[in-house]
């Protein structure tokens, strides 16, 4: 059995304390989804958001089924979210999970699509916005043999201590818990335009990858599937360089200047990790060390 050692940088199972996710009152004690779905199905080609159609016994959407954890809070907290400039007034907006947490599935299914099913993952996130909070650690627990079951793994889904470093990527060597590991796959869950991928955040996350260079190691990020793909659910993520990230960010409607400036920042600062780094190759929109 392998162990195989994961990072998720830029969301968290934890609270988020300067956002809308992952409240305590939509973690902690929750209901999860019947075995059978009832109620009405979605219509073809429908993505599934939190005003779906639901389940008569759990109250749960179908893709919620499917997945076997939320997706979608039951109850989600009403939270400010700032001020319509079009006529002064408050704004408000229902709390709800974060990129993380509606994207383990599909973590966990691709760390199983590279390394097979004879495996123990094991993973840690960090990001600064977020907290620990122990009494999150039932439901994260249900959720990951929930995955494991689903995806026939062998071994077992482990949250690990210290859980999550509330630091910046370039002071996790500094978190007193840090015992030194070294991963086989670094995610970037959300990450925004591409802010990770400045040639100094990529060397410390080319320094956080196991060390043996005759072992698989990836970094991969991971953003919103575009709509023309039909995801499942709202706030699906896919594999996606962060250049395409970016640019699919830059082409929405109304994008500002400021944004526009950001992309092109990324597309410079990622442009040159390929071209000036000749340990990794670029498969599939993720990086991958080159093996020797």
């Amino acid at each position: 059995m392998k162990d195989i050692n994961v990072l998720i940088i830029a969301s968290s199972d934890m609270n988020g304390v300067e956002d809308n996710h992952n409240f305590p009152k939509n973690v902690v004690d929750i209901e999860f989804p019947c075995s059978n779905y009832n109620g009405k199905p979605l219509k073809e080609n429908e993505m599934s958001t939190s005003k779906s159609p639901r389940c008569k016994s759990c109250h749960y959407t179908e893709v919620e089924h499917k997945y076997g954890y939320p997706l979608y809070p039951l109850h989600p907290i009403e939270t400010y979210y700032g001020i319509d400039i079009n006529n002064d007034k408050p704004i408000y907006m229902n709390a709800q999970y974060s990129d993380f947490w509606m994207n383990k599935y599909i973590i966990f299914e691709r760390i199983k699509m590279h390394f097979g099913e004879d495996i123990n993952i094991n993973y840690q996130t960090i990001t600064p916005d977020y907290e620990n909070d122990l009494t999150y650690l039932p439901t994260i627990e249900k959720i990951n043999k929930t995955i494991k079951k689903k995806l026939n793994l062998k071994g077992e889904i482990q949250y690990q201590k210290p859980y999550h470093y509330s630091c910046m990527l370039n002071e996790i060597y500094k978190h007193e818990e840090y015992n030194e590991m070294k991963y086989d796959c670094i995610f970037v869950v959300g990450g925004g335009l591409g802010w990770l991928y400045t040639p100094e955040n990529f060397k410390l996350m080319t320094q956080l990858l196991v060390e043996d260079i005759s072992k698989l190691a990836m970094i991969i990020n991971m953003w919103y599937t575009p709509t023309l793909e039909e995801p499942e659910y709202n706030g699906k993520f896919k594999v996606m360089n962060p250049i395409n990230s970016c640019l699919r960010d830059a082409t929405l409607v109304g994008a500002s200047n400021e944004l526009k400036n950001d992309v092109k920042e990324c597309i410079h600062n990622y442009t040159k990790i390929l071209l000036n780094n000749n340990e990794f190759v670029e498969v599939y929109e993720m990086l991958v060390r080159v093996l020797k």
